[in-house]
């Protein structure tokens, strides 16, 4: 089953981590950066700066 609120345990991700910055890739290519996120229980976000 796909949890698209949760990290797959093999990209590693940690929650001490600052993902702003980081690129967002979609199956065409790159749709923009990570420019807002949280890792808060029951709120978890990443707004996304996109590329136009």
């Amino acid at each position: 089953m796909c949890d698209v609120w949760g990290y797959d345990p093999a990209i590693g991700h940690s929650a001490v981590i600052n993902a702003i910055g980081f690129t967002v890739e979609a199956a065409g290519g790159s749709i923009g950066r990570i420019g807002k996120h949280s890792d808060e229980a029951g709120a978890a976000y990443l707004v996304v700066d996109m590329v136009v």
